[in-house]
């Protein structure tokens, strides 16, 4: 099995096994791939061109693997949450597909898929209600103590997937003999990361993944994804040119830091003071004191955990999603 990260400039690949708490990393390669893969599924021959980046992988590096598993990342595929009832999957699907879409069409153009974050949590409207309404004849605290029971629910990340994106990928892998047997997303897989890495993280954080054109703040409580924020980036660290360093300082501080304002005036009762970076952080070495600096806030790189083995930390977090797509 060959695990495949892909965004609007990357095409990374990793080879690794996960056995319990530990991940061992064999290999990985990393290339760069400007592309509208994501964006255009219908354009003519957008699925030759991931085919070709593939193909030069795999010779370049004498890559042999029978399957492959996709990490996506792309602001068109959303990660959001939704609050329903307990039920079944084949109950829960038409509802969820209802709620994202209102043409039967463009429902059927998709793939739907959820994770389940928490049990049990109070529907606010409904617990509001359920206390509120008095039993009939006259009011019965038991009665709206059961109703408030009845108002539990789950806590579900939902997401979608254009069906294009999806037979492109099965096609670019059968043209270079692989069978594609898994797709997920980044923001998933970032999350199941963070549950995998709590004994190194602060309960309450904020978490910027950078990946060169984009910059996604994920706010945790927990060590559960609350909410996420994806922004494009248009300036680049060039530590030849002090000018293009100060204008991505400037666009990545006010990103980031209008993600955090976000964060605090939502979500009140998450008091949280630590941010983590991950991505493609190579370039971002390079303003890093800066950059800490004129954020004000206490910034640091994703530690690399001693679960993992095999690469150093700018590795662990350009290949982040995929450690985290491995983990159940």
């Amino acid at each position: 099995m060959i695990y495949y990260y892909l965004n609007n400039d990357k095409l990374k690949a990793m080879f690794a096994t996960a056995s319990g708490k530990r991940v061992a990393v064999k290999e990985f390669f990393d290339m760069d791939f400007p592309s509208e893969f994501l964006n255009d599924p219908s354009a003519t021959n957008i699925d030759l061109q991931l085919t070709e980046a593939m193909l030069d992988m795999i010779r370049k590096n004498e890559i042999k693997a029978k399957s492959a598993k996709f990490v996506l990342e792309n602001s068109k595929i959303p990660f959001r949450e939704m609050i329903l009832p307990y039920a079944k999957p084949s109950i829960l699907y038409p509802i969820i597909s209802s709620e994202l879409f209102t043409d039967k069409k463009l429902a059927d153009n998709h793939t739907v898929d959820y994770v389940e974050i928490d049990r049990n949590i109070d529907d606010p409207e409904e617990v509001a209600a359920a206390l509120n309404a008095p039993a009939e004849g006259e009011e019965d605290v038991s009665d709206g103590e059961e109703k408030k029971k009845k108002a539990k629910k789950a806590r579900l990340m939902v997401t979608y997937i254009d069906n294009l994106v999806i037979e492109n990928l099965r096609k670019c892998c059968r043209e270079v003999g692989m069978k594609l047997t898994a797709v997920d997303i980044s923001q998933n897989a970032l999350s199941k990361l963070v549950s995998f890495m709590e004994d190194d993280l602060p309960q309450y954080f904020v978490l910027v993944d950078y990946r060169i054109t984009t910059i996604t703040s994920y706010l945790f409580a927990d060590y559960k994804h609350v909410f996420s924020l994806t922004k494009p980036i248009y300036s680049m660290p060039n530590e030849n040119y002090a000018n293009e360093m100060a204008f991505f300082i400037n666009d990545f501080s006010s990103i980031v830091s209008e993600a955090i304002q976000f964060f605090r005036s939502k979500y009140t009762d998450y008091k949280f003071d630590d941010v983590y970076i991950t991505g493609d952080l190579d370039k971002f070495q390079s303003v890093e004191n800066d950059l800490y600096g004129f954020m004000g806030l206490n910034v640091k790189m994703l530690p690399l955990p001693d679960s993992v083995t095999g690469m150093e930390q700018l590795d662990f977090n350009s290949f982040a999603p995929l450690i985290g797509t491995m983990l159940k």
